[in-house]
């Protein structure tokens, strides 16, 4: 046992004889179920956005775009990111 010296994470994974997790270049497309929601995916692939920014941008109204983004969330293609802003879920 003792001291050993660690450059990298792998040097870690070594150590302990672990196999090292593999990075993902897996792409996942997120797919709307109404031109609501193709309309707030644009509006979120620019950035996180406020609620009220994507109530004055889709042009909606506020219990559409809050049920929207509810669903949204749940179906895992959006993420809150908390203090009512969201982005995509990529």
């Amino acid at each position: 046992m003792g001291a050993h010296l660690v450059s990298n994470v792998q040097d870690i994974f070594d150590e302990l004889g672990l196999i090292a997790p593999q990075e993902s270049t897996t792409i996942r497309k997120i797919i709307a179920q109404s031109p609501e929601e193709e309309i707030i995916f644009k509006i979120l692939s620019e950035s996180p956005k406020h609620i009220d920014a994507i109530i004055k941008e889709t042009e909606l109204e506020q219990t559409k775009v809050s049920s929207l983004l509810s669903i949204m969330e749940i179906s895992g293609k959006i993420k809150h990111l908390g203090g009512m802003t969201y982005r995509l879920n990529i």
